[in-house]
């Protein structure tokens, strides 16, 4: 049942059956829009064009300020009654308005204000929006702040007013606020959605302790007004996905009482734990979740940092004392060092001459408690010291020399003893963060460097953490980095370098660009990953946590001093924002996997140096470390299946220890071990080891075949005898579904010390269809002379699409792009583009099909897509929505790419960026028909392409050929991603990973 409240900001009384008398939008007088001169903002009253309906215009400047606060000056009580319920705003906003979300502010009695961020897709024409806010009084929230800033609701609660954030530099923009009203939800009787989870550990960061191991206790709290009674099941799942239950009692709690319920069942592993509890009553089940996480933490540990430098990035001065309190002790529990933390110069020194130590003091006072030292960024401009009065954005403009070596100095002197590490300005190499020059950058760092050391000779200079070396678009100026090393050559102590995004990313962009970059600009300083990551938006959780080892374990492979993970917590409660998603910890403080990872990671590599990468095969990533009484090689393969290598050691003792810490021995055989690796990163630890060797690999599944439906489909296993002496190798192969026949079994002998490669096939079903993305892999069991040395691999299998000929009408498509797996997004690591991150296939996704008309090959595309935006023409029509297509045909020297699009005008156009040898690729666009089409979020493209302008023949139609698509994706802010059917279109060119289609 609901309740239907209207809410202004006249405050006019208007009579209204059934609901409080309120009023509408139409004066300014009772609102204040926080600093609008400073901020370049207005509001004034405005009708809506047409209906004459009243309303408050918001007007700004992007240039200025990268967001809006409109209060009312007296805030607006909610109804009595109104407990739980949502609060909808109305605004219209014009065609692509640079907005990127509306959040709701509420204040309770106290003078706490809670947010409530909700993102707002820019409309493709002008529009009037409502917004949505749910709103629980009951429930705590984690975006708040002020008052006692306890995160829960202190009756009576009112309305405060709105923020609006916009793209950074968007110039001018404005919108139109129309109405607010609520809804009151009076909840139903004995609501399960009125029971509140919590994880009780013994500790305030849910960590359960080995000496608290009995503590565990899910704790039950009744929130609504109502009395519930139903029964409960805990259902636990580590990591790994394995699962237990167990049953609580029978739950029969008043409104406001709390049930606390121990867990009798012992943990049977360390790690990371989901806790899924489902209610049932009557009228169906709820599930809760939560999580925790169980090890024996790695700290805290006295002193300061040595060797290699464990941090982790954060803004803890954002909060108030109790909550950094709780972020040192996280931080601390899982051994970090150091934490990476801004100055804020505003704060510091809000006028010249004016100095305010305070926030900065008890922040670092707070770490160092737990035996963290801070590594202070000195930034952002204070607006008062921009070198360029008028500047647009006074806090990322380049600030006046004097004023800046001043304050680089007092900090630098004040901190002497605590502070070691100071870096100058962050990000500077992109627009978000800053409006300065590479030249003019680097005559701030040597300005810096010299006033630092001038108040702290002992102290280490940071270069500002550049933000990346990919094509960002938000790039100040191509070759920003070298430019700023070369020019500030003296001004640096250490080279500090970001890259957020996934491994094979981070990997490409240091071997690629970063390494020879350095190479070049002569920089012989070492260098930090002082802030990358990866988001767990999505659900990508894992995804998330093993981003962290591979990362942090190649970079100090790669000489780096140090790993900052960013960030501590999550910013924000949407699981789907991206910004909101790279912390270690949820908000209110429950462990995320990659939490328990940076633990295990520091237990195992903490106090020990890089020695070497073993150089094992293709996708085999083998590193080994040591200290005084053991080495521990981390190891994981980015093949796509299992995989053994041989380690040769004169270890005593060997155990291998999986991400969550636990350990299982592993048994040396005449001073080998087995070790079977995967996509998870397993560590090796060699107890009283002094060398180790890598051996090789005993068994190698091999195929360059790609597997065609009703064919024979061949591979090759490569046997390696690591032993002195003869060995028996006793394999059997267990087919993927789909293949014949199910198992085979083959026996072979080899030399001691000798490799054999085995020819073997399997015969693939008439009916086997592919499904791009999802693993198909051949296993194969071994044993060597007896049980010495077995385990299993497993290889991917490459399956061809079969495509019928003839029309593409009334079939199912042959490609389907709906999968994150599918995804590539440009702005991961961009704070302020967090909301052009993929949200789904609503978002975007697509459906691909081919077919034959004569002599011409079909192409049929269907992309839904909630904003169409191509303001390209041309060769650079892949900045904005189009398609992408590539061909790779026997024979043939390089590979077709093409781009069908629908311009801005809705006209068709056909690009081609690349042709075989022989080709002219102007002359084959031309060639190809296409029609395009819009429909709501839908466009069609629909293109003809004669079998002589690719030099495509029915007969290798029939033999088959490599084919690829993306969808490129811009919703008015640029290219902010793509989706394609497979790898090796997008970033890179590798038609080896396109897809293999034969026509039938």
């Amino acid at each position: 049942m609901f309740k239907r409240f209207l809410l202004s900001a006249a405050l006019l009384p208007v009579v209204c059956t059934g609901a409080v008398p309120l009023g509408n939008f139409s004066t300014a007088a009772p609102w204040v829009v926080n600093d609008s001169e400073k901020r370049n903002q207005s509001l004034t009253p405005h009708s809506l064009p047409g209906t004459g309906e009243k309303g408050l215009k918001l007007a700004w400047d992007g240039y200025a300020f990268p967001y809006a606060e409109l209060h009312l000056r007296k805030p607006l009580p909610l109804p009595a009654d109104f407990r739980q319920g949502s609060v909808s705003l109305r605004l219209r906003l014009p065609a692509r308005a640079p907005v990127r979300s509306v959040s709701l502010r509420l204040v309770d009695a106290t003078g706490e204000i809670f947010q409530y961020q909700l993102r707002t897709l820019p409309p493709a024409e002008a529009k009037t929006l409502t917004v949505d806010y749910p709103v629980n009084l009951a429930e705590s929230k984690n975006s708040s702040w002020g008052g006692n800033n306890d995160k829960k609701f202190d009756l009576p609660v009112a309305l405060k007013g709105f923020s609006i954030d916009f793209e950074r530099e968007s110039g001018a923009g404005e919108a139109l606020f129309l109405g607010v009203e609520a809804a009151a939800k009076t909840p139903a009787a004995s609501a399960a959605d009125s029971i509140r989870l919590e994880i009780e550990t013994g500790n305030p960061v849910h960590v359960l302790t080995p000496e608290k191991a009995d503590q565990l206790r899910l704790s039950l709290r009744n929130t609504g007004s109502v009395r519930f009674r139903g029964e409960a099941e805990a259902v636990f799942e580590d990591f790994f996905g394995r699962t237990f239950s167990e049953k609580l009692p029978s739950i029969d709690l008043a409104a406001g009482e709390v049930m606390t319920c121990p867990i009798r069942k012992q943990l049977p592993a360390s790690g990371h734990w989901d806790v899924r509890l489902r209610l049932r009553t009557g009228d169906g089940e709820v599930t809760k979740k939560r999580s925790f996480a169980s090890f024996k933490p790695a700290g805290p540990t006295p002193g300061r940092a040595e060797g290699f430098l464990w941090g982790i990035s954060s803004h803890p001065q954002l909060h108030p004392a109790q909550v950094q309190k709780l972020e040192a002790l996280a931080a601390a529990l899982v051994g970090a060092k150091v934490v990476r933390e801004d100055v804020y110069w505003h704060r510091v020194q809000p006028a010249r001459g004016q100095w305010d130590f305070r926030s900065f003091d008890q922040t670092a006072a707070i770490f160092a408690e737990q035996g963290i030292e801070l590594q202070a960024i000195l930034c952002y401009c204070a607006p008062w010291a921009a070198r360029d009065p008028g500047a647009k954005r006074p806090d990322k403009a380049e600030p006046e020399p004097e004023a800046w070596k001043t304050f680089c100095r007092e900090m630098a002197k004040r901190y002497r003893g605590k502070v070691r590490f100071w870096e100058v300005w962050n990000e500077p190499d992109v627009t978000p963060f800053s409006g300065i020059s590479s030249a003019s950058y680097a005559k701030m760092m040597l300005n810096a460097y010299n006033a630092v050391k001038a108040g702290n000779p002992d102290a280490r200079v940071l270069t500002g953490g550049f933000a990346t070396l990919a094509n960002h678009p938000m790039l100040r100026e191509p070759g920003y980095q070298e430019n700023a090393l070369k020019l500030g050559k003296g001004g640096y102590d250490i080279h500090a370098y970001h890259e957020h995004g996934d491994y094979p990313h981070f990997v490409r962009m240091v071997e690629e660009r970063f390494l020879p970059m350095r190479k070049r600009a002569g920089v012989t300083e070492p260098w930090w990953a002082n802030e990358t990551a990866l988001t767990s938006s999505g659900g990508n959780e894992k995804p998330q946590a093993l981003a962290l080892c591979k990362k942090l374990i190649y970079a100090w492979s790669r000489g780096a001093i140090g790993y900052n993970w960013y960030d501590l917590r999550n910013d924000g409660d949407d699981p789907n924002h991206g910004e909101h998603n790279y912390g270690m910890l949820t908000r209110d403080f429950y462990p995320k996997p990659v939490y328990t990872v940076y633990n295990t990671l520091t237990t195992l590599f903490g106090g020990k140096e890089f020695v070497r990468q073993f150089d094992g095969g293709e996708g085999e990533w083998l590193f080994l470390f040591r200290d005084g009484g053991e080495m521990a090689l981390a190891a994981w393969s980015e093949n796509g299946g299992l995989l053994p290598v041989i380690v040769r050691t004169d270890a005593v003792s060997a155990e291998a220890v999986d991400l969550m810490n636990n350990s299982r021995p592993v048994e040396i055989h005449d001073g080998r071990i087995l070790l079977e690796i995967g996509s998870v990163p397993v560590t090796l630890r060699l107890k009283g080891a002094t060398r180790a060797e890598f051996a090789g690999n005993p068994v190698r599944l091999e195929s360059a075949d790609i597997a065609l439906p009703g064919k024979t489909y061949r591979f090759a296993a490569k046997l390696t005898n690591p032993l002195d002496e003869p060995a028996e190798f006793a394999l059997e192969f267990r087919a993927p579904a789909g293949f014949r026949p199910e198992k085979t079994q083959r026996r072979i002998t080899v030399p001691a010390g000798k490799t054999v490669e085995l020819a073997c096939e399997l015969r693939a079903d008439e009916t086997l269809r592919p499904a791009f993305g999802v693993p198909v892999s051949l296993t194969a069991d071994y044993r060597l002379s007896g049980d010495t040395v077995k385990g299993s691999i497993a290889m991917p299998v490459r399956v061809a699409q079969v495509v019928p000929q003839g029309a593409t009408a009334g079939r199912a498509p042959d490609f389907t792009l709906a999968h994150r797996r599918q995804v590539r997004e440009l702005f991961t690591g961009d704070p302020s583009r967090g909301h052009l991150l993929w949200k789904g296939p609503r978002d975007l996704s697509g459906r691909v099909s081919l077919g034959t008309e004569g002599a011409n090959l079909l192409l049929l595309v269907h992309v839904t897509d909630n904003i169409h935006c191509q303001p390209e023409r041309g060769a650079n029509t892949w900045m904005g929505d189009n398609v992408q297509f590539a061909l790779e045909l026997p024979g043939r020297k390089d590979a077709w790419e093409f781009g069908l699009t629908r311009l801005a005008d809705g006209s068709p156009e056909v690009w081609c960026w690349n042709a075989p040898e022989g080709f002219a690729p102007a002359s084959a666009a031309r060639g190809i028909a296409l029609a395009t089409s819009r429909k709501g979020t839908e466009t069609v493209y629909r293109a003809k392409i004669p079998f002589e302008t690719l030099g495509l023949t029915p007969e290798l139609l029939k033999k088959g050929f490599r084919f690829n698509l993306l969808i490129n994706d811009n919703d008015g802010g640029g290219r902010q991603g793509w989706i394609s059917i497979a790898p090796g279109i997008g970033e890179r060119k590798d038609p080896s990973q396109f897809p293999f289609v034969i026509f039938d």
